[in-house]
């Protein structure tokens, strides 16, 4: 029988995601994986200011999921979050949503 898959976990990151707050954000968004769970949805509607070191943290996030069998969908980005992620290659290999339906 299968395991019956709980709710849809959402992590809404607020500021910046670079150097001085990933490790924490990296911490509470790996705590949220769980391969009962849907998936997880990244809402990035308040981040303001995306570095290699919050670039790091989607990887992370991304393989974690990948490893858990869940889905993982970035949602809501602003418009210079979604240019770092074009310009690194990321949106070809992550789930984005760009609007907040």
């Amino acid at each position: 029988m299968a395991a019956q898959m709980s709710e849809l976990r959402v992590y809404a990151p607020v500021g910046r995601l670079d150097s001085q707050t990933a490790a924490g954000h990296e911490e509470a968004i790996l705590a949220l994986i769980n391969p009962s769970s849907k998936g997880l949805v990244l809402d990035m509607a308040g981040v303001s200011h995306l570095s290699t070191a919050g670039i790091r943290v989607l990887l992370m996030v991304s393989r974690a999921c990948q490893d858990a069998g869940i889905g993982l969908m970035l949602h809501s980005l602003t418009p210079a979050t979604l240019e770092v992620i074009r310009i690194t290659g990321l949106d070809e290999h992550l789930n984005i949503r760009l609007d907040a339906s």
